[in-house]
């Protein structure tokens, strides 16, 4: 018995020691089976791929050698040397005495393998609103079982951001501090932040002792209910100058208080209690070519139970210049929304006025609208628009109003609509002409989608009313009335080569200037926009289509372009076209012809321009202050640019020109090269012209006139050529004075200079002789016997003219610009019934004033009332 229970005493003592042994030995013992349970967790966590290794576990300390975490977003979790201290009869009631980990490093992914994790927490944060938060007390959720924390290195990583921090939880205290480096920040910036079990709370962000961002508050609960006070602080115009992001910002410093309460068991957002107000701080903001002043803004925030969230932005009226503007804009704005932010209600109105020299604008916009989470945001803009411009002639005042709708759709995107657009009426006088209401109306049923690329699905429309415009000054009437017209422009389809197709109509009707009538105009155009130009065709009409020009336009935006135009034939006496009322001013009528024409024009992005212009006349018959009758011209006219001067060739030709006497079968060839002051702006004058006169002739009196060759230039006082005069017939210029009764054979041949200066053309000193054998010349007439009758001399001289057998003849003409012609006669000869055909020499000297003549031929032989009945019947 005593040997039993001795073996039982050895048996039991040695069970005890071996399990003593087991025990103290177990976490040695169960480290490569932590191991691998350890790697298995991490398999089945759904955290993502990784690997840890455990190099020591005791009954007073866990030592982690390293972690690897591969996270399901691509990010990379690194942790090195993890000691987790503790006593084994504390470990058994959850508390530990010390944590202390010697890095700590996360690597985020790139942008593209965050989505996905950045969609999963918006959903997280949507999830949290509509359900149930408890909030535990401050003491519980603040202490951990831990009697110290520590992380020597906290490295966090991504393309942007990297850190180099380190935490602890000492005392009450948690704290995290360390440097950040942004990648485009030339120095690194400075965080602490810390939160004490007390419930204060700080987050500092500076760069060398410079405060950049700092949030300091404090958390306490009471009566069941959770308190967050927030007082903020951030130098924008500093972050501003470190943070591209924030370059166009205009705020300087911003500073707030926030004070949100909720109770312990809340629902989110319904049972927040806020209150919170913003000031926000501007300097001056220096703009290209004006300022803007120092200013404040407020912003305010507030709930009251379940009263809803009221918002308000406003701030005073902000004053600045732009060039010699002066403009100031009052902004305000007020939002309400339901407790649950499922609905809100926005209002808000913007003033502006705007004044400079002449011209002063004040516009009000005000918006209201609503917003709810199935349906989106939909807004009402109403606008009203008052502005004046005025100078020492003009005076002109708009009044505009229009009302439009915007709808907002986080699925649908944004849709902009109008049905009536804007309303403009326009009143007032403009460079002398009184405009009275003119009512438009500016992108009437206006649709624009957005989703996300906007595109309007509608036309952009203008359209007014008529209006007459009217000279009240003016000594005769003076009015333009102007028809209803429209344009549209329709933006093309994303696939097209084209933006917008736009298409605009415009008429004048039957107008008057000075009291002259002005045919009706319409103009048609129809313009393409792409990428890289506007094209497009026009097409004008007046006189009801007597008149009808076509031209095709082509403007790159880099500045260079062409017009391409084409004048329909027109008849120039076309009733329709009141050309003929301008008679008096102009001194022509029109009596039958067209013209017609068409050319290029090219314009360079330097401003050059090069014209290629053609115009021609067909039968055209017309007369000239009821002194020149025309009939039967032809002709054409070329303008074209040569380097800095324009060319010019042209070529008339016709069956009559008669100012008294009948120049017939005519021909004028010429070339000309007009000199602008400035090439580019050729209608601002001319500096010189020069021109040559390849060939004129004409058929004068039987014979003919010819210009071998002639050349004129401006810059000369005294231009000089010659007309060869051939095969003159005396029967014919002795018929000119008809009642001179006198008769006269023989032609005559001559040259005469012509001398063109400053006070119109003369000749100085012209010669046409008789051609042999020579002539007759006989004088019976009343006036011829009375001047006999009055002298011995004066009657010796008509007998012997009575019947001249002349065999030579010469002829001395002067002639001067005021119209004063001298003719010297010389006659070599005989008369066979006096002295007994003795031979004779005789010398005339004749003065007349050849304007006079020409006059009197003209009243003699009734040539513009002729030429006028001729054409009658089909005017």
């Amino acid at each position: 018995m005593r040997r039993w229970l001795r073996r039982l005493g050895w048996s039991l003592v040695t069970s005890l020691v071996l399990l003593t042994a087991l025990v103290v030995a177990a976490p040695w013992l169960l480290k490569p089976t932590l191991n691998q349970w350890a790697n298995q967790a991490l398999q089945l966590s759904g955290l993502g791929q990784g690997k840890v290794h455990i190099r020591r576990w005791s009954w007073y300390q866990l030592h982690i050698d390293r972690l690897h975490l591969t996270l399901v977003d691509g990010s990379q979790l690194q942790l090195n040397d993890l000691r987790l201290n503790y006593r084994p009869l504390a470990l058994l009631q959850g508390e530990f005495q010390q944590l202390r980990i010697a890095r700590l490093s996360v690597q985020q992914a790139s942008a593209q393998l965050t989505q996905a994790a950045q969609r999963q927490a918006q959903r997280s944060g949507a999830a949290l609103l509509q359900r149930q938060l408890d909030i535990p007390p401050l003491q519980q959720w603040l202490q951990v079982p831990l009697g110290r924390i520590q992380i020597d290195r906290l490295n966090f990583n991504n393309a942007h951001v990297s850190s180099d921090l380190k935490a602890s939880f000492d005392d009450g205290l948690w704290r995290l501090h360390g440097a950040i480096q942004l990648d485009n920040a030339p120095l690194p910036w400075q965080l602490e932040a810390q939160l004490q079990i007390g419930g204060a709370w700080l987050l500092l962000l500076s760069e060398q002792q410079q405060r950049l961002l700092q949030w300091h508050g404090h958390i306490a609960q009471q009566e069941g209910r959770t308190e967050l006070e927030i007082q903020q602080f951030a130098d924008l115009a500093l972050l501003r100058q470190r943070l591209p992001a924030l370059e166009s910002l205009p705020i300087d410093d911003l500073q707030g208080n926030i004070l949100l309460s909720l109770p312990n068991q809340a629902r989110l957002p319904d049972d927040i209690q806020a209150q919170a107000s913003w000031q926000l701080n501007s300097n001056r903001i220096e703009l290209t070519d004006g300022a803007l002043p120092p200013n404040q803004w407020q912003l305010s925030l507030d709930k009251r139970n379940r009263e809803g969230w009221q918002a308000q932005l406003s701030s005073a009226r902000q004053q600045g210049h732009y060039q010699q503007a002066q403009f100031s804009w009052l902004p305000k704005l007020q939002l309400h929304c339901h407790s649950d932010l499922n609905q809100c209600t926005l209002n808000g109105q913007q003033q502006l006025h705007w004044q400079q020299t002449g011209v002063e604008v004040s516009a009000t916009l005000a918006s209201s609208g609503d917003w709810n989470s199935s349906d989106g945001l939909t807004l009402q803009l109403p606008l009203q628009l008052q502005a004046q411009w005025q100078t020492q002639e003009n005076n002109l005042q708009f009044d505009a109003h229009g009302q439009w709708q915007l709808h907002w759709h986080p699925d649908q995107g944004m849709a902009l609509q109008s049905t009536k657009g804007l309303a403009l009426t326009t009143v007032g006088q403009l460079q002398g002409w009184q405009l009275p209401p003119w009512r438009s109306q500016w992108l009437a049923d206006l649709q624009l989608q957005c989703q996300p690329d906007c595109q309007l699905t509608s036309p952009l429309q203008l359209s007014w009313q008529p209006v007459t415009l009217v000279q009240p000054d003016a000594a005769l009437t003076t009015e333009f009335p102007l028809l209803a017209g429209h344009a549209h422009c329709q933006w093309a389809a994303r696939q097209s080569p084209w933006l917008a197709h736009c298409q605009l109509t415009a008429a004048l009707a039957q107008s008057q200037w000075q009291g002259w009538q002005l045919a009706d105009n319409q103009l048609q155009a129809e313009l393409m926009l792409s990428p890289q130009q506007l094209q497009g065709q026009l097409n004008w009409r007046a006189g009801q289509g007597a008149l009808q020009l076509h031209a095709d336009v082509r403007q790159q935006y880099a500045g260079e372009g062409h017009i391409q135009w084409y004048l329909k034939p027109t008849e120039l006496a076309h009733p329709q076209l009141n050309l003929n009322q301008w008679r008096s001013l102009t001194g022509v009528q029109w009596l039958a012809g067209q013209v017609s024409g068409q050319g290029w024009l090219d314009w360079q992005a330097n401003g050059q321009l090069h014209p290629d212009t053609t115009l021609r006349l067909t039968g055209v018959s017309a007369s000239y202050d009821n002194r020149v009758a025309i009939e039967g011209w032809h002709g054409f006219a070329a303008l074209r640019r040569q380097q800095q001067q324009l060319q010019l060739q042209a070529q008339l030709s016709g069956d009559q020109l008669n100012p008294g006497i009948a120049l017939t079968d005519s021909l004028l060839r010429l070339g000309a090269q007009l000199t602008p002051i400035d090439i580019n702006q050729p209608w601002h004058g001319l500096e010189y012209i020069t021109a040559e006169l390849h060939e004129g002739r004409t058929r004068l009196l039987g014979g003919s006139v010819r210009i071998p060759e002639a050349r004129f230039d401006s810059r000369k006082d005294i231009n000089a050529f010659g007309i060869v005069v051939d095969h003159i017939e005396l029967q014919q210029l002795a018929a000119l004075e008809a009642k001179a009764q006198v008769n006269a054979s023989g032609v005559m041949d001559g040259v005469l200079p012509i001398v063109i200066g400053p006070q119109g053309p003369s000749i100085p000193a012209g010669k046409l002789f008789a051609r042999a054998p020579g002539g007759k010349l006989q004088v019976q007439s009343q006036a011829s016997a009375a001047l006999g009758s009055s002298h011995d001399g004066v009657a010796m001289a008509m007998n012997l003219l009575s019947d001249f057998h002349y065999h030579q003849l010469e002829s001395d003409i002067r002639y001067q610009p005021d119209g004063a012609l001298n003719l010297g006669l010389l006659f070599a000869g005989n008369n066979p019934a006096f002295f007994n055909g003795q031979a004779t020499e005789l010398n005339i000297n004749l003065d007349y004033n050849l304007l006079d003549l020409l006059h009197s031929l003209r009243v003699t032989q009734n040539l513009v009332e002729e030429l006028e009945q001729k054409y009658q019947p089909q005017r």
